[in-house]
């Protein structure tokens, strides 16, 4: 009994971590710093020698899968070094200098809409691996316990 709940708590953190994301290809976004925090919510901000990284990042009704996200100018260059030197040297917050900036970031995400898909999905995955344990164990009892 005891060997079933690990089994089945390992096939449901294997399914969770490592399956469940390639069901479907991920959504990426553009999100501005401007509409950063209108769209979804920033959970932190790093300004640092070597640029700019958003480190989660909410979205309502999302699955965001990027926890660290590096910002890059609106010229699709990167935030650089420089760049946030000078952001530290205004005195402002970094948000507000970044979105001055017109800074940009990409975040991953599987959309709401897709919720359905994947429990069917995971659905029919345990179910055939059910299906497969059962027929195995049928098997190996007509051959008899030896």
């Amino acid at each position: 009994m005891a060997l079933t709940l690990l089994v089945f708590l390992g096939l449901q953190l294997a399914m969770g971590g490592y399956v469940r994301p390639l069901y479907a290809e991920p959504v990426t976004a553009t999100v501005t710093m401007a509409d950063a925090n209108t769209v979804g919510l920033i959970d932190g901000l790093s300004l640092g020698d070597t640029g700019a990284v958003v480190m989660g990042y909410t979205m309502p009704g999302a699955w965001v899968l990027s926890d660290e996200m590096p910002v890059r100018m609106a010229d699709g260059s990167a935030f650089t070094g420089e760049d946030a030197d000078e952001c530290r040297s205004l005195n402002v917050p970094p948000d507000e200098c970044l979105s001055h900036k017109d800074a940009a970031f990409d975040v991953v995400y599987q959309p709401a809409d897709r919720y359905w898909r994947f429990q069917w999905t995971e659905f029919a995955l345990t179910l055939g691996l059910s299906a497969l344990l059962t027929a195995a164990a049928y098997w190996r009892l007509r051959r008899g316990v030896n």
